[in-house]
């Protein structure tokens, strides 16, 4: 469309819908709607509404987009339990690689009458959507960040083109944190429960418990100092699910995860597999980077 060539859609006597790219020499190519519909919502064309055949152009936003190379931006959740310097590798990866990026943290202040998964979806969306980082956008979340990820997305001024569970816990409406673990089915689950009813926070992680996942001891130790413990009303309280409003995929370090990656299969969501630790972004960011970029453009389904 940058370079002159004219997007229309038709409308046939059945009522169904078809696109095409119109170039200036040569016969039309067919568009599918889903991308159509993608580059609608995140703001990037527009169209004059004429029946039975609309026109579409780029958007001031659009145009934007293609000067900067049509490439997609990033804003990568940390979990509430971690930090932003869990995700500081691949940003700087995907910045490297001319993509847009933002670590967006969830924040929560002292207690206002909102639940936690409330505050940390608001406070990602609110820096989102106050940044100067560009559409189209992919919205990555690891960890405890996942369950947040649909909520997230729901307050965007835009709907991301993409939502990516890392290594993360896919939601379900109506389940706390606990819930989630429990379904998990771990030997390890009853005395986890046990500690944070008898006053207990998590995660209590020392050096020597993540020697193995952060081989790097500086990185390590970044990690353990922003480390945010929380006690058992994080873990107990009910949580939105709301049906994502865009494309899902779901990309697997650990072992602990396989239950959400086979969950995202179900769905029909595309997964990547890594045979690694839960922080493999700070193990391999470039093999991260690239699998963040990869799982943007595979076909991926809607359903929850």
């Amino acid at each position: 469309m940058a370079a002159g060539i004219f997007l229309r859609d038709l409308r046939d006597i059945e009522g169904g819908k078809s696109y095409a790219l119109h170039p200036l020499d040569g016969p039309a190519q067919t568009v599918s709607g889903d991308a159509v519909h993608a580059l609608v919502d995140a703001g990037l064309i527009s169209c004059n509404k004429k029946f039975p055949g609309a026109t579409y152009w780029l958007t001031d936003a659009g145009k934007a987009w293609v000067a900067l190379g049509g490439t997609p931006a990033f804003a990568l959740i940390p979990s509430p339990l971690t930090g932003p310097g869990v995700w500081a590798l691949v940003a700087h990866e995907l910045a490297r690689r001319g993509h847009r990026v933002l670590i967006a943290n969830p924040v929560d202040e002292a207690p206002d009458g909102r639940a936690f998964w409330q505050q940390h979806a608001e406070s990602v969306a609110s820096a989102i959507n106050q940044s100067a980082i560009a559409q189209p956008l992919v919205l990555a979340g690891h960890s405890g960040a996942g369950p947040l990820l649909p909520a997230i997305a729901a307050r965007l001024a835009h709907p991301p083109t993409r939502i990516v569970f890392v290594d993360a816990g896919i939601g379900r409406a109506g389940w706390s944190r606990l819930d989630l673990l429990r379904d998990e089915g771990g030997a390890w689950f009853d005395a986890f429960e046990q500690d944070l009813r008898e006053g207990g926070a998590f995660p209590a992680w020392t050096d020597s418990d993540l020697a193995d996942v952060i081989p790097n001891a500086a990185l390590r130790q970044q990690t353990l100092r922003e480390l945010r413990p929380r006690t058992l009303s994080f873990f107990a309280e009910k949580m939105s699910a709301p049906q994502p409003n865009a494309p899902c995929a779901y990309i697997q370090f650990s072992a602990g995860y396989a239950q959400h990656a086979h969950l995202a299969e179900q769905r029909g969501w595309p997964v990547t597999r890594f045979e690694a630790g839960h922080f493999h972004m700070l193990v391999d960011p470039s093999a991260v980077a690239q699998a963040l970029i990869e799982a943007q453009k595979a076909d991926a389904a809607y359903r929850a």
